[in-house]
């Protein structure tokens, strides 16, 4: 048994050249997408420098470029919320993370909350500043929580993440990622927390 690089795929020695193809065909066909649909020259670097540390550093770099070319906020779909302060936070970019959450314009999470939101909304404007509908038809106030963020909470804030070699929490990781940001880089509205009380209780 040995890893492949693309996520740690685990097989046979006897597969490697097949999966190796696989994965081949599928970073070729990515490329192709983003030269044929994509800006000029936007992401498809990103697609292509491969998995070492420093083409990660570019991708976190471009990240926090796009956050704060958007008002320090996200412009990310569905799928890519629950990701994006792990992302930040994973990377040195934890002082990104926090104003990132602690945002109130719309979209971030606080601006639902400002408008009387206890749940996860379908859409970042499902009530617009102006208190009218983004649609009538397809627009759940109460949708399943893909956008959520309360787990970061425990393992970003409070730093309870699961020991991957010791999965099911039998053995865990205590490891804060307190708010460090100087009193000059908090956006007006904002604090820095000082301080996290969290607890997991274990089966």
């Amino acid at each position: 048994m040995r890893h492949l690089e693309m996520k740690e795929i685990v097989m046979d020695d006897v597969e490697n050249g097949v999966a190796l193809a696989k994965v081949k065909e599928l970073k070729e066909a990515c490329v192709s997408f983003l030269e044929k649909y994509s800006k000029p020259q936007s992401y498809l670097k990103y697609w292509t420098c491969g998995y070492d540390e420093a083409c990660r550093t570019d991708i976190a770099d471009k990240l926090e470029e796009l956050i704060h070319d958007f008002g320090d906020r996200m412009s990310t779909g569905f799928l890519g919320t629950p990701y994006i302060l792990h992302a930040l936070s994973d990377n040195g970019r934890n002082d990104v993370a926090y104003k990132l959450f602690f945002n109130e314009c719309n979209p971030s999470w606080l601006y639902s909350v400002n408008k009387g939101a206890t749940t996860m909304w379908e859409h970042w404007n499902s009530l617009q500043e102006d208190g009218t509908f983004w649609s009538t038809d397809m627009n759940s106030f109460n949708h399943y929580a893909y956008g959520a963020v309360a787990e970061w909470f425990f393992s970003g804030m409070a730093g309870i993440r699961p020991d991957e070699r010791a999965p099911g929490f039998e053995r865990l990781i205590l490891a804060p990622r307190p708010d460090l940001r100087r009193e000059e880089d908090i956006p007006a509205g904002q604090r820095r927390i000082t301080s996290v009380d969290a607890t997991y209780d274990s089966v």
